[in-house]
């Protein structure tokens, strides 16, 4: 089992452990640059302006599965199984 699909991520603002209709969030954020100028679908922003929401990190966009973050809430995840 591939317990990184099984992470909840939410399509409004990226962040992990909630899905969009329970997202606390006002804004939509970009996925990919996490900027709240536009949706994800619009980012015109090339690899190199990859920013994640959950990690901060500038060098890969919010759902990637070696997310510092995502990897945390795999690991959070073994534990309860």
């Amino acid at each position: 089992m591939n317990l990184n699909r099984e992470i909840r991520s939410c399509f409004k603002c990226h962040k992990l452990d909630h899905i969009s209709p329970n997202c606390p969030s006002k804004t939509e954020v970009c996925g990919k640059c996490a900027e709240k100028t536009h949706k994800t679908k619009e980012c015109e922003h090339l690899d190199s302006k990859f920013k994640c929401v959950n990690c901060k990190n500038g060098k890969h966009k919010s759902d990637d599965p070696k997310c510092p973050e995502r990897i945390k809430a795999v690991d959070r995840l073994k534990k309860l199984l």
